[in-house]
């Protein structure tokens, strides 16, 4: 992938770790594991805490709302319930990187509380999940790795071909 595009993805992936930190209130802290498959030429990574779900948070910020609708509010560009502060950028959401798993037909599945999204290549499935749903958070991130050079589409030239979005 370009340059930009990659520490933009790293940058999402990064948010993915401090909203854990900050919004989770895990006793525990955060749980995290990866693996490149070669064979399958796929990157996996997992992200998990057991404090506060992310429908909780929404639910603090915006009011009693379903599990699936606070899933949708927390993807949504610009939403956050972080504390804003001068100069440090918040709120970055998670549509890049759900936009990126569009383009790259990867997958990104989290289930939080009693709130569960799930993006496979083009397809989006928010829920309400019964019984209460799970204790925090468990986000699951799959990439390709298909050796095809992804990119911003205000970057692209006439002159290259490939995903871009």
């Amino acid at each position: 992938m370009s340059s930009d595009l990659m520490y933009a993805i790293v940058g999402q992936v990064w948010e993915i770790y401090a909203n854990a930190f900050e919004h989770g209130a895990s006793l525990v802290g955060v749980l995290t594991c990866g693996q490149y498959f070669p064979s399958l030429r796929q990157l996996a990574i997992a992200i998990g805490d057991f404090g506060v779900s992310i429908p909780g948070n929404v639910r603090s910020k915006v009011g009693p709302i379903a599990g699936e609708h606070a899933m949708r509010w927390a993807v949504t560009r610009g939403h956050t319930t972080a504390k804003t502060s001068p100069g440090i950028a918040r709120g970055l959401g998670l549509d890049l990187l759900r936009d990126f798993v569009h383009a790259n037909n990867g997958m990104l599945d989290i289930c939080s509380g009693d709130g569960r999204v799930l993006i496979d290549g083009m397809s989006e499935k928010f829920q309400t999940l019964g019984h209460g749903g799970i204790l925090g958070t468990l986000v699951h991130v799959r990439l390709r790795c298909d050796g095809r050079e992804y990119r911003f589409a205000d970057s692209v030239s006439p002159q290259q071909d490939g995903p871009y979005f």
